[in-house]
């Protein structure tokens, strides 16, 4: 697995971060490089985020999807229904944090699974989703190092929200109940 782009490089320091942390292995983690500054902001935001909304993203909240039951694709398609989900109105820094404490629980369940594909396939559709729909977003507040300098002031740590998820969990199961029911047609034919 490439390093590639810098949105790359941070979803998989976040991922490798938070496995370390739970004491999972990632089969196919690449050699990372030292994180830098805006890696260690994302590590300490995202904890920070995750403590206070651990009674809506946790193992339980990823079960209900059942994105770690499905094959990659299916966890994908439903992965990235969540993310235009959350995106769909407006992007912020607060939203950005989210997705990858989400990101990191998914990739925490798959590994808890015995599913590395599934870990290699969450940070492919992460990475891939913040280049190509977040990007131009992300670079009009200054990139990474401008997340840095937003969070730099902790009074905003408490912006973050997550939200409501009964939505979005109706939306991540309906995009992989169709998935499940695609593929049992396809293979009939």
């Amino acid at each position: 697995m490439a390093l590639g782009s810098r949105n790359r490089r941070m979803v998989m320091d976040y991922v490798a971060y938070r496995l370390e942390r739970a004491h999972l292995d990632w089969v196919t983690r690449p050699i990372l490089p030292s994180p830098d500054t805006p890696c260690t902001f994302m590590r300490t935001i995202a904890d920070e985020f995750r403590e206070r909304s651990k009674d809506r993203i946790n193992d339980d909240m990823a079960e209900r999807m059942h994105l770690v039951d499905s094959d990659s694709a299916q966890a994908v398609c439903g992965y990235c229904g969540v993310l235009n989900d959350l995106f769909e109105q407006e992007v912020k820094w607060g939203w950005i944090v989210g997705m990858f404490a989400f990101t990191g629980t998914l990739c925490e369940c798959a590994a808890k699974r015995g599913k590395p594909e599934l870990i290699d396939a969450f940070v492919d559709a992460a990475s891939s989703y913040c280049d190509t729909n977040l990007q131009p977003w992300i670079d009009d507040n200054g990139g990474w190092d401008g997340f840095v300098e937003y969070y730099k002031d902790k009074s905003r740590w408490g912006e973050i929200k997550w939200p409501s998820m009964t939505g979005i969990i109706c939306g991540a199961a309906a995009v992989t109940a169709v998935g499940v029911a695609t593929m049992a047609l396809l293979s009939r034919t």
